[in-house]
C-alpha cells in the first residue's frame, strides 16, 4: 500500500459508513450524516488512527491558522449526490466559530478511482520518495525546468506579455537600467551590478526577477557610496540567503537612501516593466525576510499527504483538496501581504512560488507538486487561486468574441478592477507614501485596456466611465481625495456587482484630479468630483459602539427616525451604514447622497446604494467630504419629506411604513397603486416580457411622479473633495 493510500480497515466506523454510501442504488442521494460534529471529535478520531479524520485535520489546519484554538466549534459534513453528467463527488465541510460570527467552508473533490486523469494527479504521490526534504531537491529542479520549458514552447498566451499587443514592439528594445550578473571567479561566485545598455554586447535575451519581503532587518542595498564596488563585484556569500538564491533584486538595482531620491523615483516608476518583461519571477512566498531564503526544509511527503487514496469495500476513491487549500502558503503567506508585490505578480508572465512545495502560475496553467500537470476537471469547477483567476479573466475578456459586446467587455474589466483594488487595499506598505506609486504599474496596464483613447480616463483609483458606481466602496476594518478608496489605509470592499446594472440617481458633472495623484509624483494637491443629485440632510446617532464595522446607528430625517443599522438588524427601515474612519467622524449632521438603485435578485427586492458626506465649512457652500457608505431598501424616506405625508398614508406609527411596504410589494395590483410606479412606468410590458428603457426616461418618470404625489427634494450640484 502506498504511503498515500489506505484501506477501509484504517477508517473509523462512521467514516467507513459515509464512503460506503458512494456506491449502490442510492449513490445519487446526499450524505448528511457525520457523527464527528466538532473539531475536537475529529482530532480524537484521527489520534485513534482514522486516516480520513487525520487527513481532514491536516487540511483544516492548512485552511485556517486558528484551527487548533477552536475545538468545540460545530462541524458539519455534506456530500451531495452524484450527478448524471459527472461521477465526481464533492465533500463540503462547514464550521462556525461562534465568537466571530463567521462561517468557513472547505471543499474536497472525491474522484472515483478509474477516472483517466486521477492516476496522472497521483503520479507524484505514488513516487513520494522523489520529492526530497527541501524545495531545491533534484525532483523540484527538474519539475520547475519542465514547467518553464513547456510554457516557453507550447503556451500561446504566455509568449505574449501581460501587456496588450500594442506594447509588444517594445519588448526587444526594453531593458532594466541595472541588472545583477552572476559570474564564476577563481575565488567563487561573484555578483556584479551591470548596466545592460552599457556593459553588454548585443541585446539582452532574458532576465529573472525576485519578489521578496525585506523584513524588519534591512537587507544589503545599493547606495551612492557603494555603487562602484558593486559594479566591480561582490562575493555571493556576503548576500542574504534569499538574494543568493535569485538574480534581479530591487534593493541592489536601485540606489537606496539617496538624498535627492531621484534614482529611486525614476526606477520605481519603471518597476512594473521590470517584472512584465522578465522571463520568470521567483517568489519567496513564505519567507518573512531576506535571510530566510527561497529553499526550505519540508516534510518529504507533504505533497503525498495532500491527496488521500482510499481502498474501500466496493471500490476506490481519491480525495484532493480544493485549489485554495493547496495554494494557502502562497495566498496567505508573508509575501501576499506586501503592497508592492501585487503589481509584480499580476504583471509577471510567469511566477514560480516557493513555499512548503513549489507552485507555478502562468497565463495558461497553475500547478504545484501535488498537481504537477495542473488541476483536474473537477478541481477547475471549484475555481483557481486568486492570482491565476485574475489573469485568466483578463485574457478571457480580451478574446475576440468579447469585442462584439464592448459594454460587456468594459463591465467585466471594471469588475476585475474592483477585485484588484480590494486586494491592494488590504496589503501593507512599509511607507504609506508609496501607496500611489506601488499601484501605478497596474494602472498603466488597465489604462491600455479601459481608456486607451482618453489619457485622463483614470481618476485616483477610479475610472471616469465608471465613477458613479465606483464611488460605492466601503472600509470595514492625506491629501488623496476622500471619494477615492486610495485615501484609506485599511482594506476596502465594493457593493454588489449588480450596481452597474441599476438606475443611476446622480450624474457626473465635473472631475478634477491633480496630476500628481495619477502619476504618483511628489505631493498631491486639490482634487474634486462634482455630482448632480439629491442630497438628504440627516442626523446620525451611534446607539451601540462596537469594534470594526459592527456599530449600530440611527438616522433621523426631519426629526424622525428614518433608518437604523446594526449587525443582523432587519425591518423596513433597515440600513447598512459603514463609516470610513469611525473614530474620526463626528456624529451629528451629515448628508446622504443616493447614487444607484440595484436589484437583489436572490431576495427579489431593490436596494438603494449611496455615500455619506460631511460639509466642508471653509470651502464654501456645496462642498463636502466623503465620510461613509450606506445601502438600504427604504426608498421613500430619501425622496419624500415626512411633513408632506398625511396620517391616512399609513396606519403605522411611522408614516413611512406603508409607503415602504408598497415600494417593495410583489403583488402587481398593489404595485400599480404604489409609489414604485415611477420605476414601473419605465418598463414596457410586451409579450416577450419586461423591457427596461433608458435611465433618462427613468429619471423623468421619477421626477414626474414626485411632482404629482409628493413634494420632491431638489437636485443640486455637489462638490466632493
Amino acid at each position: 500500500m502506498s504511503r498515500c493510500g489506505t484501506d477501509i480497515s484504517k477508517l473509523c466506523v462512521a467514516c467507513a459508513r459515509c464512503f460506503d454510501h458512494l456506491w449502490g442504488e442510492n449513490h445519487h442521494v446526499a450524505i448528511k450524516y457525520y457523527p464527528h460534529n466538532t473539531i475536537r471529535l475529529v482530532k480524537e478520531s484521527a489520534r485513534f488512527g482514522c486516516r480520513f479524520c487525520e487527513y481532514m485535520t491536516l487540511v483544516l489546519r492548512l485552511h485556517h491558522h486558528d484551527f487548533d484554538q477552536h475545538d468545540d466549534i460545530p462541524l458539519q459534513m455534506y456530500i451531495p449526490g452524484a450527478k448524471a453528467w459527472s461521477s465526481y463527488r464533492w465533500i463540503h465541510l462547514n464550521w462556525h466559530p461562534v465568537c466571530t460570527w463567521e462561517a468557513y467552508k472547505l471543499t474536497q473533490v472525491c474522484h472515483p478511482f478509474g477516472e483517466k486523469e486521477v492516476p496522472r494527479a497521483l503520479l507524484a504521490a505514488r513516487n513520494a520518495t522523489d520529492f526530497g526534504g527541501r524545495t531545491d531537491s533534484t525532483f523540484c529542479k527538474k519539475l520547475a525546468a519542465r514547467w518553464l520549458t513547456n510554457c516557453l514552447t507550447t503556451h500561446t498566451h504566455c509568449r505574449q506579455s501581460s501587456y496588450s499587443a500594442q506594447r509588444q514592439s517594445d519588448r526587444i528594445r526594453w531593458t532594466p537600467t541595472r541588472l545583477l550578473q552572476i559570474e564564476r571567479w577563481d575565488s567563487g561566485l561573484v555578483v556584479r551590478v551591470i548596466h545592460p545598455d552599457r556593459d553588454m554586447v548585443g541585446p539582452l535575451e532574458a532576465y529573472i526577477t525576485l519578489s521578496h519581503c525585506w523584513g524588519d532587518k534591512q537587507p544589503a542595498m545599493l547606495l551612492e557610496g557603494n555603487l562602484r564596488s558593486y559594479e566591480n563585484g561582490l562575493h555571493v556569500s556576503r548576500l542574504p540567503k534569499t538574494f543568493r538564491h535569485a538574480i534581479e533584486i530591487d534593493s541592489l538595482c536601485i540606489i537606496q537612501k539617496e538624498p535627492s531620491n531621484a534614482d529611486w523615483t525614476r526606477e520605481a516608476k519603471r518597476m512594473h516593466d521590470v517584472y512584465a518583461y522578465g522571463l520568470l519571477n521567483l517568489a519567496a512566498s513564505t519567507a518573512p525576510d531576506a535571510d530566510t531564503g527561497l529553499f526550505t526544509y519540508r516534510d518529504p511527503y507533504i505533497s503525498c499527504k495532500s491527496i488521500l487514496q482510499l481502498t474501500l469495500t466496493h471500490g476506490n476513491v481519491v480525495l484532493i483538496p480544493e485549489p485554495d487549500i493547496l495554494a494557502v502558503a502562497v495566498t496567505g503567506g508573508p509575501l501576499a501581504r506586501r503592497g508592492w508585490v501585487l503589481q509584480e505578480q499580476l504583471l509577471a508572465r510567469r511566477v514560480l512560488h516557493f513555499g512548503d512545495q513549489l507552485f507555478w502560475e502562468c497565463a495558461e496553467i497553475w500547478a504545484c507538486e501535488t498537481l504537477p500537470d495542473g488541476p483536474t476537471d473537477a478541481l477547475r469547477l471549484l475555481g483557481s487561486p486568486w492570482y491565476f483567476s485574475i489573469r485568466q479573466r483578463i485574457l478571457g475578456i480580451l478574446r475576440p468574441q468579447f469585442h462584439w459586446v464592448p459594454s460587456a467587455r468594459q463591465e467585466a474589466l471594471y469588475n476585475v478592477w474592483d477585485e484588484i483594488c480590494t486586494e491592494y487595499s488590504r496589503r501593507n506598505l512599509t511607507r504609506q507614501s508609496d501607496k500611489l506609486i506601488a499601484f501605478m504599474g497596474i494602472v498603466k496596464h488597465f489604462t491600455l485596456l479601459l481608456s486607451p483613447d482618453d489619457p485622463n480616463g483614470y481618476a485616483a483609483g477610479l475610472w471616469k466611465g465608471d465613477l458613479i458606481p465606483g464611488l460605492l466602496w466601503y472600509n470595514e476594518n492625506s491629501k488623496i481625495p476622500s471619494w477615492s478608496w486610495l485615501s484609506q489605509d485599511g482594506e476596502i470592499s465594493y457593493s454588489s456587482k449588480e450596481r452597474r446594472h441599476g438606475y443611476y440617481l446622480a450624474r457626473l458633472e465635473g472631475l478634477s484630479v491633480d496630476a500628481c495623484i495619477n502619476d504618483a509624483t511628489n505631493s498631491p494637491g486639490d482634487s474634486y468630483v462634482t455630482i448632480f443629485g439629491v442630497l438628504r440632510s440627516a442626523i446620525l446617532r451611534c446607539t451601540t459602539f462596537l469594534p470594526a464595522a459592527d456599530n449600530s446607528y440611527v438616522v433621523l430625517f426631519d426629526g424622525h427616525i428614518a433608518l437604523s443599522s446594526g449587525y443582523l438588524r432587519e425591518g423596513t427601515n433597515h440600513a447598512r451604514i459603514i463609516l470610513d474612519i469611525t473614530d474620526a467622524v463626528e456624529l451629528g449632521t451629515c448628508y446622504f447622497l443616493p447614487l444607484v438603485v440595484s436589484e437583489d435578485t436572490d431576495r427579489r427586492r431593490k436596494i438603494l446604494h449611496g455615500i455619506i458626506l460631511s460639509r466642508v465649512s471653509v470651502a464654501g457652500a456645496g462642498v463636502y467630504r466623503r465620510t461613509g457608505y450606506f445601502e438600504t431598501t427604504a426608498f421613500a424616506r430619501f425622496f419624500y419629506r415626512i411633513d408632506i405625508l398625511s396620517p391616512s398614508d399609513s396606519a403605522a406609527d411611522n408614516p413611512w411604513e406603508a409607503l415602504e411596504r408598497d415600494m417593495q410589494a410583489d403583488d402587481e395590483t398593489t404595485r400599480e397603486q404604489s409609489s414604485l410606479d415611477c420605476v414601473n412606468n419605465c418598463i414596457n410590458e410586451t409579450d416577450q416580457g419586461k423591457k427596461f428603457v433608458s435611465r433618462t426616461q427613468f429619471q423623468k418618470s421619477l421626477r414626474s411622479y414626485q411632482e404629482r404625489i409628493f413634494q420632491p427634494l431638489q437636485e443640486e450640484t455637489i462638490t466632493i473633495l
